[in-house]
């Protein structure tokens, strides 16, 4: 083990090259193979786990920059806010003005999660009910899944008409372009949008995608 009064040093030295790293990396810099020892120096710093990978990997916590919904990815390793990945997915649901598809949240979280989800749903920190042709996980809170459903409906019942603003179609066409590679469905522009802050409606998004020709994927 290096000196105590050289391990802050050592360990900024070592983020500085790498933002994010294991176990080994820690080993390595602190020349010790005590997993204590290198967790208790690391929260002398603050540090966060990632939530993908099984939370093999680390950094300090003032290096994330993380986005609106509150994750930052480095080289495909996710990190947030909420810490673990079920305290992540249920800080998502509940802060969702719908609730989120299972699709929707592997998309947006870059993992696979039915398992996840299930044990969610299994200890009531999330709930899911039937939508239409397919399951959407909600808030845990009865009143807050309601009103989450009540949006749904509304929003299906309500689809736009006549010509578009051309604002609107910008900021779908900006939310499409934001999932890089893949076409997301429009409950996913949805949420995205309104986390956001763009008040536009499920039948505006899919009247856009109507008329730029987007091949369906729902």
């Amino acid at each position: 083990m290096i000196p105590k009064d050289q391990v802050r040093r050592a360990l900024q030295k070592l983020f500085q090259k790498r933002p994010v790293v294991t176990i080994n990396d820690l080993y390595t810099c602190l020349h010790t193979r005590s997993r204590m020892t290198c967790f208790r120096r690391l929260r002398e710093l603050g540090y966060q786990s990632s939530f993908s990978h099984s939370g093999k990997f680390y950094t300090l916590s003032t290096i994330p920059h993380y986005d609106v919904h509150g994750l930052w990815y480095f080289e495909g390793i996710g990190f947030s806010r909420s810490g673990s990945l079920k305290n992540t997915i249920s800080e998502l649901v509940e802060k969702s003005f719908c609730g989120f598809t299972h699709g929707h949240l592997e998309k947006l979280l870059q993992v696979r999660m039915y398992n996840t989800l299930l044990d969610l749903v299994r200890h009531s920190r999330v709930r899911r009910e039937r939508f239409g042709s397919t399951f959407v996980y909600l808030s845990a809170d009865n009143d807050k899944a309601k009103e989450q459903v009540a949006y749904l409906q509304k929003q299906r019942l309500s689809p736009a008409q006549g010509r578009l603003p051309d604002w609107v179609i910008i900021e779908v066409l900006a939310s499409v372009i934001r999932c890089g590679d893949f076409l997301p469905e429009p409950g996913q522009v949805l949420s995205d949008l309104h986390s956001r802050g763009h008040c536009i409606s499920l039948g505006e998004i899919e009247q856009t995608f109507e008329q730029c020709n987007f091949k369906k994927n729902f």
